[in-house]
């Protein structure tokens, strides 16, 4: 899988990495990934887990699944084995506060064979705080 210079590497990229299978399931996420999503850091989970996803029942098979757009986007890549690319928008909640974040997903085939994908999200935060003082201005 990934060795620990490679690890390493993608640790320490602004942008949120992730590794996973062609079952979906999240092999590596690196701290930039963690710090915009659900912060943790088990191995080998699956993308609701991931993500943090509120949604009950297997992931994909919930009829909200049909509307998260990293389940769409990295079945399509898995799909087509080809690399896929996606613009959201989606609130966080942290600390207390409430964060929307404008994400570009990418996924790109990591091996010949389609088994594994290397995801990179682009996020841009935007505070509440942030917009009120926009609005203000």
């Amino acid at each position: 899988m990934l060795d620990g210079t490679y690890k390493k590497l993608l640790n320490m990229m602004p942008e949120g990495v992730f590794v996973f299978d062609d079952k979906l399931r999240v092999n590596f996420t690196n701290a930039a990934f963690r710090r915009s999503f659900a912060g943790v850091s088990k191995k080998k989970m699956t993308l609701a887990e991931t993500l943090g996803c509120q949604e009950t029942g297997k992931c994909g098979e919930n009829p909200a699944c049909a509307y998260c757009t990293f389940y769409k986007t990295m079945r399509a890549a898995v799909a087509q084995n080809a690399e896929k690319t996606e613009t959201m928008q989606t609130t966080v909640q942290k600390s207390g506060r409430v964060d929307r974040l404008s994400v570009r997903l990418r996924i790109i085939p990591a091996d010949k064979k389609g088994r594994l994908f290397l995801g990179v999200t682009d996020i841009r935060y935007e505070t509440e705080m942030e917009r009120d003082i926009l609005s203000a201005q």
